[in-house]
């Protein structure tokens, strides 16, 4: 029972449950919650502070939906996000890198979002199967070589794609990532007292506890997590990586960690374990919760441009 709630506890604290059981034949559970969540996709996108094309990729999960901004000419970069809150989580980092860089933010298969799955039984259910779907759409968008950045669940898929395809990954960018370390014990305590009591009070709860206090990322996504709460995405659990596949990795590696994070738990911990494990990593803290791209976007741009010049 007790790695059953750890499992489930790592999956509900990066913002939506993953199960078998469906209620309806949909991850969103109910039409309500499809139409809060595509309601809050389009107002953000609206928002897009420049010019983006959707770019519909069909693959072996079903269509990916990505939003793809600056000049086709520039150097392609993946953007992965936190589950539960969508590809639309990079609003406030976009303008800045589309300067510099093409940009694929990408809405994770059967994550919450505009991609569909072709069938709720036939889904990603491990590392290398985000990993092979990656390459799908890179294949797709005629991309040999690229950087990826990823956040959170998006750092646990950046992750995998960087160890299953080591040489299509030049740079790699970790914002607060799963799969390294994280405070198991803080959120089983936390997810218990919701299963026990699944009350709006304390989803609300979890979600604060998730993000911290900063108003950015409160404002920005915390209706997003308390929605994708009551949802049930198609995603694997984001484990812990091995030691023998985190060596694997060869790409120049950028970690940035957030020094008030929950979910992950302690930096020097997460530090010292990345360090002795990812091969080329440099490493830098912020005085953040866990979605630092949104608590602090122009430091977090500032240091994914100067990293990917290297």
């Amino acid at each position: 029972m007790k790695k059953f709630i750890i499992i489930v506890a790592i999956a509900f604290i990066a913002g939506c449950s993953s199960t078998k059981q469906m209620s309806n034949g949909t991850i969103y559970k109910t039409d309500k919650n499809k139409v809060l969540i595509d309601s809050m996709y389009n107002k953000k996108l609206a928002s897009w502070p420049v010019k983006y094309e959707i770019i519909d990729v069909n693959t072996q999960y079903g269509k990916t939906s990505i939003i793809a901004s600056g000049e086709v000419d520039n150097p392609p970069v993946f953007l992965i996000h936190a589950m539960g809150v969508t590809a639309t989580m990079w609003l406030p980092n976009i303008e800045e890198l589309s300067k510099h860089y093409r940009l694929y933010a990408i809405n994770t298969i059967g994550d919450l979002g505009n991609s569909e799955l072709i069938s709720l039984d036939h889904y990603p259910q491990s590392g290398l199967d985000y990993s092979n779907w990656l390459n799908e759409i890179a294949l797709n968008l005629n991309i040999n070589q690229l950087d990826v950045i990823g956040a959170s669940m998006g750092g646990w898929l950046s992750m995998n794609f960087a160890i299953n395809s080591k040489s299509k990954i030049k740079h790699l960018v970790l914002i607060g990532p799963m799969g390294i370390k994280a405070n198991t014990f803080g959120v089983m305590r936390r997810l218990t007292k919701m299963l026990t009591n699944p009350s709006d009070k304390n989803k609300k709860a979890l979600t604060k506890w998730t993000l911290g206090d900063d108003e950015n990322a409160n404002s920005a996504m915390a209706e997003y997590m308390n929605i994708a709460m009551n949802c049930e995405g198609k995603m694997p659990i984001p484990k812990r990586i091995k030691k023998e596949h985190l060596k694997k990795i060869e790409a120049k590696t950028l970690l940035i960690l957030g020094e008030k994070d929950n979910p992950i738990g302690s930096t020097k911990k997460n530090i010292k374990f990345a360090k002795k494990n990812i091969q080329n990593i440099d490493v830098i803290t912020l005085n953040t919760g866990h979605l630092i791209s949104v608590e602090q976007p122009k430091y977090v741009n500032y240091l994914i441009i100067d990293f990917l010049k290297k």
